[in-house]
């Protein structure tokens, strides 16, 4: 069946789980610092079918501190802090350790703490299809962007609210002719 509602009073357990095995390949094993909730994860709660027997550990954003490499991991060490959001077809994030794959993982920014940083990935990977179409000019002031899209077009972001708009203005370079 699929899995319970938020308000199910299951919905949410805390269960003792086998740590991760050793990684390998190009995985890293994290150590969780912090998580995010977003629609991703709403939607795996409807959808994820769970038992008794056979929980689904949640979770998709995520922040923490690598644990262990891979035998072919390249781009992280252990103690790197990174974040990054997860895929479907692995225990998510919200655990206390997790594997995930290398590629997918950034460097946190030592100017966010944990908490900041796992509320970032997914809000950051909507961007560029959520409004990036090629500008040619955009001009970026505090309550709106405008960006002038190749064709004639015009988009203005006012008031830039939610999630994915705010980010989109603050990483939009400003270009002027």
């Amino acid at each position: 069946k699929p899995g319970f509602s938020i308000t199910h009073e299951d919905a949410l357990r805390d269960l003792d789980v086998p740590d991760p095995p050793a990684p390998g390949g190009r995985d890293l094993l994290v150590r969780v610092h912090a998580v995010s909730v977003n629609p991703r994860d709403v939607k795996s709660r409807q959808v994820f079918k769970v038992t008794p027997d056979r929980p689904v550990i949640l979770g998709y954003d995520a922040s923490g501190i690598v644990e262990a490499v891979g035998p072919e991991a390249a781009l992280f060490r252990p103690g790197d802090p990174v974040f990054y959001a997860g895929v479907l077809n692995r225990p998510g994030s919200n655990a206390e350790l997790q594997l995930v794959d290398e590629r997918i993982v950034g460097r946190k920014p030592a100017s966010l703490d944990h908490a900041t940083a796992a509320s970032l990935p997914w809000n950051l990977s909507t961007v560029p299809t959520g409004t990036r179409s090629k500008p040619a000019a955009s001009r970026v002031s505090r309550n709106s962007c405008t960006c002038a899209l190749y064709g004639a077009t015009t988009i203005t972001l006012s008031g830039a609210s939610g999630a994915v708009l705010p980010a989109d203005v603050q990483a939009r370079p400003t270009v002027s002719r």
